[in-house]
């Protein structure tokens, strides 16, 4: 396989993947179903679920980003396909409308926990593999791959509704479990990790020396316009700081509609699978504004 068709490969494999993973937004669909169910929930015990996941994907990524250094793409997929087929699959088997107390704790765990986190691995070890296949066009790759993730929602969502209409929801999280584990370990072994002439530029901040710049003293407002930072370095600047406060606050408020889409539907009178159309604009968003940065 040629390196040209390689990347592209990857990209779509990537792009199925993360599909897949977009299944962490469709919570509100999971939620409607438990509620039933489980009557003795409150509202604010099964949303913690979502919370729980959401912390977990960021963990995940952050973990992902130090696993890339020592592992190909494809395994940190792999590990990633396992933490999800355990967490909806015990999930399936351990819940009981008998016992809602620790059925809440198993759900906390196995979905919020493991599923967050085997979410939060693949997407950052292929946003951040693939992209590197495309210098120069990193904006609207990654806002593709995005776009899947965020389209993703509304597909599996679609899914979830269905199959648990059919069988009932607990064993819709066993089929969740089997058809995400055997799909990305198919693409998994379409993943190609860029060759070292690809990397060295997208990586040239870990390699470069920076001359002329105290690695030791620096401090935000002595830092040229061009420089690669080291993490220490990054940490020290309160650019970086406003920044994360920015996204915390921006994800905030995307998080809250995306948690309760399901439920703002049916309140005025709509299909739960109607609240997902957020997750169409919110993919159909990335990719224009990927191409705007490319620009």
């Amino acid at each position: 396989m040629n390196e040209e068709k390689g990347k592209w490969i990857s990209l779509i494999s990537g792009c199925v993947i993360l599909l897949l993973l977009g299944l962490i937004y469709a919570w509100s669909v999971f939620r409607g179903p438990l509620v039933e169910i489980f009557t003795e929930w409150t509202r604010t015990e099964i949303s913690l679920t979502f919370t729980i996941s959401i912390v977990m994907f960021c963990c995940g990524g952050l973990i992902s980003g130090k696993l890339m250094q020592y592992l190909k793409v494809r395994s940190v997929v792999r590990i990633s396909a396992g933490f999800l087929f355990i967490g909806f699959c015990l999930l399936s088997l351990l819940l009981d409308e008998k016992s809602p107390d620790l059925s809440r704790i198993f759900l906390y765990i196995f979905y919020g926990v493991f599923c967050g986190l085997g979410v939060g691995l693949s997407y950052n070890s292929i946003i951040t593999g693939v992209t590197r296949h495309f210098p120069g066009k990193t904006g609207r790759i990654s806002g593709i791959l995005l776009m899947c993730f965020g389209v993703g929602g509304l597909i599996l969502g679609s899914f979830v509704t269905f199959m648990y209409k059919q069988i009932g929801i607990i064993p819709t999280f066993a089929a969740c479990g089997i058809l995400i584990v055997i799909i990305m370990a198919v693409c998994s072994f379409f993943l190609k990790d860029p060759p070292p002439s690809d990397r060295s530029t997208a990586d040239a901040s870990r390699s470069d020396k920076d001359e002329g710049v105290d690695n030791n003293n620096i401090i935000a407002t002595e830092l040229p316009d061009r420089v690669n930072y080291t993490l220490a370095q990054t940490l020290k600047t309160a650019t970086f700081w406003f920044f994360c406060i920015w996204l915390i606050a921006l994800g905030v408020c995307g998080l809250m509609i995306i948690n309760s889409a399901a439920v703002i539907a049916v309140t005025f009178g709509a299909p739960e699978i109607m609240g997902l159309i957020v997750s169409v604009f919110n993919g159909g968003g990335r990719v224009v504004i990927g191409f705007v940065l490319d620009k």
